[in-house]
């Protein structure tokens, strides 16, 4: 569906105003969808899986310049969801970092594991 004006009348200050504080409370409810998502161990695993999908902490550059142009618009979309996130609650987007981080150490111990002969294997 297409985006409709917000006013019909540009000069007109009652519409413009109605406009402003549509868009402030379009905004708060989002913030505050955001904050429940991010109330809960699984929404803030899924944020922060979809910040770092889109590259936010990888390079952008490739010798093919269409690449290079692809990424840096994933990766800006994703400057865009960590703002929103973090401005939602700050705290919350910081204790999804430190899980994310326990979760990639206890992955790590995991394949580590996996590469470690077992007391059967080294008998032998």
């Amino acid at each position: 569906m297409a985006d409709r004006a917000a006013v019909r009348n540009a000069a007109d200050p009652g519409q413009v105003g109605q406009a402003a504080r549509t868009d402030r409370r379009r905004e708060a409810q989002l913030a505050a969808y955001v904050q429940s998502v991010l109330s809960t161990y699984e929404g803030r695993a899924v944020l922060w899986g979809i910040v770092q999908a889109a590259g936010v902490q990888a390079g952008i550059f490739d010798h093919s310049g269409s690449v290079t142009y692809f990424k840096a618009g994933r990766q800006d979309f994703g400057f865009e969801l960590f703002r929103l996130f973090e401005d939602a609650d700050e705290d919350a987007w910081a204790q999804a970092r430190a899980e994310a981080r326990a979760r990639a150490r206890f992955d790590d111990k995991g394949a580590e594991a996996a590469r470690t002969p077992s007391a059967q294997e080294k008998k032998t």
